[in-house]
């Protein structure tokens, strides 16, 4: 006999399994939400628990985003949620309000089309809302519209209030270097130091993981640096004084405030750690300390020479460049190459040091002549732009042809005035044989001493590749080399603009303090005696038989090493 009495239980029970809600709790809070609003994610949980408790749904999981706004979906526990839904694991999402989910209209529509397709539905505690049919997903858009206007009221205010800020130059945050007085940021002399080093260390080939090791050794600030912290700081424009508004804003482009706070560090060191973060975008930091690391040029396809090293049978370590692009130069032995250099650096130096304040440089070229020209031509656009203005006045053009006439003036302008900067500047730090002569300070005797001492000791070869790199790094731009019978050709030195003044005596003393300490140092000058007799000879120096051209440093300093010892007329470019 059939118990119908007995399939009818089972079948409720199936029913009752098969109509089971199967929930996700999902809370988030950000930090502003917490403090203006007051719903915190205790409070949300545990309304959302009571919630389900009265409806008896099953709570599967609870996923819960801290701290993370809900200006899109990538959210690390939103994004579980939503594979659980994928999976079947999950039917239902119970929320606080909306809000809490999304607040964006094109992720809201994406949500729901997602929801429907694995049969799973939305509902929030404090509001109305059930996707599951089609005036519930209505009411949850207009609910969404509404919210994203309030976004965008929000961030208009926003950036309303910061644009007036910044015009005030207050500041939004204080970087480390600086402190907040009355708004405005000042330099902290205590912490500032620790940014000049920063960029120096990192002009100086050391990379940003090094410098973080470097200083968490050395419990910096009492912290634990990481290569992300300095990469920051030697990316961030307010230390050369500058302020970059709208630097991650998809909507305006990034604007550039000048004067904004006191520089910590000058223009040039910055212009130079911008090309050095350049050269280690294309290098790898080795477990070898090269002297010429990223400094040595092919004189054939101009790319940087790659680092080699090997160990021969004597097991003794030998370092290599060579040239991976067009393979014209192979495998140079370093020492080769740091013999030839010195080489020349020390001509070069020797030359200087034997000048006399009485040589007259010829120059080459005329900035003043160029840097008038260009005044005028900025003269000239101010006085278009003026009579432009004035037709406008007198109606025989539209404001709209006077703002395109405008604008393609400005243009103009813009592009004399950063070439008259260029020009200026070059004419400033133009280093003749004659303020080269001069930058040397004969008046005192300790330039000269501390010159020919390091030259006559050959203080060079003690150095060890560590400080050989230091110095190399800090006065040297690049090194263009070439081969000849397997020996090494130096082509072209050049030097960093910022290191031209005194660059003979101070490249000779970075050697000579790298291996004495300053309380050592006097009493070593003072006991020495130079003879400069064997490098006049050598040079054949005398009155009648200098020609002086101008050294350019029109973007670096450029020695064409053309002269030859031995000669009665030296030129050097």
């Amino acid at each position: 006999m059939y118990n119908y009495e007995k399939e009818n239980v089972k079948q409720q029970i199936v029913n009752s399994l098969i109509s089971k809600e199967r929930v996700a709790i999902y809370c988030r809070v950000s930090t502003q939400d917490q403090v203006r609003e007051g719903h915190s994610l205790s409070e949300q949980e545990c309304r959302l628990r009571k919630l389900c408790d009265y409806k008896e749904y099953e709570i599967i999981d609870i996923y819960i985003d801290e701290g993370i706004s809900a200006k899109d979906t990538n959210r690390p526990q939103f994004q579980r949620m939503l594979d659980d839904v994928k999976s079947g694991r999950i039917n239902r999402i119970v929320a606080y309000k909306l809000d809490r989910v999304t607040r964006s209209i094109r992720d809201l529509e994406e949500l729901v089309q997602f929801l429907e397709t694995y049969n799973c539905s939305l509902e929030c505690a404090v509001e109305e809302i059930n996707t599951s049919n089609a005036n519930g997903r209505f009411f949850v858009r207009m609910l969404t519209v509404l919210s994203q206007l309030e976004i965008e009221r929000c961030s208009e205010r926003t950036l309303v209030g910061l644009e007036g800020a910044l015009k005030k130059k207050h500041a939004i945050q204080c970087p480390l270097g600086y402190k907040k007085i009355d708004k405005c940021l000042v330099i902290d002399e205590e912490t500032a130091p620790i940014i000049r080093r920063i960029f120096q260390d990192y002009l100086d080939g050391k990379s940003a993981l090094k410098i973080a090791k470097d200083f968490t050794k050395e419990n910096v600030l009492n912290k634990s640096w990481g290569s992300t912290s300095i990469e920051k700081i030697i990316s961030n424009r307010i230390y050369i004084g500058e302020y970059e508004a709208n630097k991650r804003s998809k909507i305006q482009e990034p604007t550039i405030i000048k004067d904004f706070a006191p520089p910590i560090i000058d223009k040039q060191t910055w212009i130079d750690t911008e090309k050095q973060k350049e050269i280690n975008r294309h290098s790898h930091y080795g477990k070898y300390d090269y002297i010429f690391k990223q400094k040595l040029i092919c004189s054939h396809c101009g790319k940087i020479l790659n680092n080699v090293s090997s160990q021969g049978g004597s097991r003794t370590l030998q370092l290599y460049y060579r040239c991976s692009n067009c393979k014209k130069i192979d495998l140079i032995n370093e020492k080769k190459i740091d013999k030839e250099v010195i080489k020349q650096i020390d001509e070069i130096f020797d030359f200087y040091s034997l000048l006399d304040k009485t040589f007259i440089a010829t120059t080459t070229t005329n900035y003043r002549k160029e840097i008038s020209i260009i005044q005028k031509d900025i003269d000239t656009i101010i006085t278009k732009e003026e009579n432009a203005k004035n037709i406008l006045l007198e109606g025989v053009i539209s404001s709209e042809e006077l703002r395109s006439t405008l604008d393609t003036l400005s243009i103009q302008k813009r592009a004399l005035k950063d070439k008259l900067s260029k020009y200026k500047y070059q004419s400033q730090n133009l280093l003749t044989l004659e303020n080269a002569c001069s930058s040397y300070n004969y008046n005192s005797d300790i330039y000269l001493k501390i010159s020919y001492y390091v030259r006559h000791k050959n203080l060079w070869k003690q150095l060890n590749s560590i400080q050989k790199n230091k110095i190399i790094s800090s006065f040297i731009d690049s090194i263009v080399i070439d081969t000849k019978n397997k020996e090494v050709k130096v082509i072209k030195i050049n030097f960093k603009e910022d290191k031209l003044s005194e660059v003979s005596y101070n490249f000779r003393y970075a050697i000579f303090n790298s291996l004495y300490p300053i309380e050592e140092q006097k009493n070593i000058i003072n006991n020495y005696d130079y003879d400069d007799t064997n490098l006049k000879k050598y040079f054949k120096i005398n009155n009648t038989s200098i020609t002086g051209k101008i050294i350019n440093a029109y973007d670096t300093l450029e020695y064409d090493l053309l002269f030859e010892p031995q000669t009665t007329t030296l030129t050097i470019f």
